[in-house]
């Protein structure tokens, strides 16, 4: 996969922009086909998918393994044990490649005898792992809507810059969640902003201009990636630690309130970087920083 990514220079929406108000409280269901306590009853354990969407997975592999990790200890703390992605993929390649795939070799179009044989096999795979679900994560370019400097999108809110006269709409990135049961049905479909793709400077004295953000700083702030996942889960996100609640506590100076734990939460996070040989030293590689 190759980086994906185009920025918005012009285009201004004004319809869009004031369609719904900044800072409106997120639904903490929204995206849950099942309620969250029927979700703890019948899910006990959760094969997490690799990290896909619209960026490229080598150049952000270490980044892309911090947001794994990090899902998977919040879901830890509300009360779900996992299986990571190094032990799902595999075991779901295997499964296909023993089903034989479901391709017609000729054609390479979906066989359904094939299909059904395949899907048999993957749920056989799940199954030996324990998982009562697996969860897709995927980072996507998605639009924002933005006014007097500060963006809204996928419950969170993030400055831009420009000033206070200007509104309209803008691209950025957020991490989509899906999590389904082991026949595919979706309980939770939910998305958590991550970053903008661009930022506002000037708009004082004359118009703001749009400057792009640099691709190797993507995922590359802490922050920015605690606050999405704990945005996406909505209410599976578990209540802070006594250390996260500490941390919140000792902040004396009025502060986004979300922002603030999602800081605290990327302090407490204890991350395992991946083995030298799989992490390919590159300028961009490097695991997220804090703010």
């Amino acid at each position: 996969m190759g980086v994906a990514i185009a920025f918005l220079r012009a285009g201004v929406v004004l319809a869009l922009a004031l369609a719904s108000p900044l800072g409106a409280a997120p639904h903490d269901e929204e995206g849950f086909r099942v309620s969250p306590q029927e979700l703890r009853a019948t899910v006990k354990k959760i094969c997490l998918r690799e990290i896909a969407g619209d960026l490229d997975g080598e150049r952000y592999r270490p980044r892309l393994l911090w947001l794994e990790q990090f899902i998977s200890s919040q879901l830890a703390r509300a009360g779900f044990a996992t299986v990571g992605s190094d032990r799902v993929e595999p075991a779901l390649a295997k499964a296909r490649a023993q089903a034989g795939g479901m391709h017609d070799a000729f054609t390479g179009r979906v066989m359904p005898a094939k299909r059904v044989a395949v899907e048999g096999a993957e749920r056989s795979a799940l199954a030996e792992l324990g998982c009562g679900a697996t969860l897709a994560p995927a980072i996507h370019v998605v639009r924002m809507r933005w006014r007097e400097g500060v963006a809204s999108w996928d419950y969170i809110e993030h400055s831009l810059g420009g000033g206070s006269a200007y509104v309209g709409t803008a691209q950025a990135i957020s991490l989509w969640l899906e999590l389904r049961d082991v026949s595919g049905t979706a309980l939770i479909e939910r998305a958590g902003g991550i970053e903008s793709l661009s930022t506002l400077e000037g708009g004082f004295l004359s118009d703001p201009e749009w400057h792009d953000a640099a691709p190797e700083n993507l995922l590359g702030t802490a922050m920015w990636n605690a606050r999405a996942v704990i945005a996406a889960l909505g209410a599976l996100a578990p209540p802070p630690s006594p250390e996260v609640a500490q941390c919140i506590a000792r902040v004396t100076k009025k502060v986004d309130p979300v922002a603030q734990r999602a800081q605290c939460e990327a302090e407490a996070f204890a991350f395992v970087p991946p083995k030298k040989e799989e992490a390919q030293a590159k300028p961009d590689q490097s695991v997220p920083r804090g703010e």
